[in-house]
């Protein structure tokens, strides 16, 4: 399974305005599967007591079906949950928010030091208002905006142009030193038997490994489960068409050498 996100992304009518206050749907502001904005930040919390107190406001937010969507109505979560502490389970009244300002208002409830000037921040400018308080870090690496494998519980997933997300989980990758593509690649290696040739429906260690260096080359296979699938099928015959390689959906010499390449 793919990491967890929060966000919110659309009122009932799935339009951006003009909504009945609060989620009307359940679907207004929650959780859902990681997926591809594509994003092009991240920003990542530098301590883990703010990161995981604003996975869990996240996570209240994503709970509370007073809290709705509507971008021009974008600040009244943050004016309801300053009267309560920024408890955003306890807010009774309904109120709007929009991805943005859902982010702000989680990062708030979980300490991080960026105030408010009359209006949360938005996605063209939350990256450099983040980075102002000192409390985050931006990370641009393909790694982190293409895969979930190494995401972590309260990093912020950010397009510029439109859409932000909290991550709820973390990645397969995400305890791995910053070298991490060489983790699978050394998993793989150390395997006692020759890397066996893999096709559709294989299971076991090698897969785990191959599905471990797809992940970490940014084709996400929807899980590291040891199973090879449709998901896993797809991500390999996506890598083996940006290598120039067979695009044959089967992971053999010439794909194993691939994968556990450096660069």
């Amino acid at each position: 399974m793919s990491v967890i996100i929060g966000h919110a992304g659309a009122d009932e009518r799935n339009k951006a305005s003009g909504g009945l206050e609060g989620d009307q749907t359940g679907g207004e502001v929650c959780v859902r599967d990681w997926y591809s904005s594509p994003w092009d930040a991240l920003l990542r919390p530098k301590d883990e007591a703010l990161a995981e107190a604003s996975a869990s406001a996240c996570e209240k937010a994503c709970a509370n079906e007073r809290i709705g969507y509507d971008q021009l109505g974008r600040n009244s979560l943050y004016y309801e949950a300053k009267k309560l502490n920024f408890d955003l389970a306890a807010i009774e009244n309904a109120c709007e928010c929009d991805c943005s300002s859902l982010m702000h208002v989680c990062a708030l409830a979980g300490g991080a030091k960026l105030g408010f000037e009359g209006n949360c921040f938005w996605t063209g400018n939350m990256v450099d208002g983040f980075l102002r308080s000192g409390d985050y870090e931006c990370l641009k690496d393909e790694k982190f905006l293409r895969s979930d494998a190494y995401l972590k519980r309260g990093d912020i997933l950010v397009k510029t142009s439109g859409h932000t997300a909290m991550v709820l989980g973390k990645g397969a990758l995400a305890d791995e030193p910053e070298d991490t593509g060489s983790y699978a690649a050394h998993e793989a290696v150390s395997m006692k038997t020759p890397l066996p040739l893999l096709t559709r429906g294989a299971w076991g260690r090698a897969v785990w490994a191959m599905q471990l260096l797809l992940t970490a080359r940014g084709y996400n296979t929807l899980g590291v489960d040891s199973e090879f699938g449709d998901n896993t099928l797809a991500a390999l015959v996506a890598f083996q068409k940006a290598m120039g390689l067979e695009a044959d959906g089967e992971c053999g010499e010439k794909s194993w050498a691939a994968l556990i390449a450096k660069g």
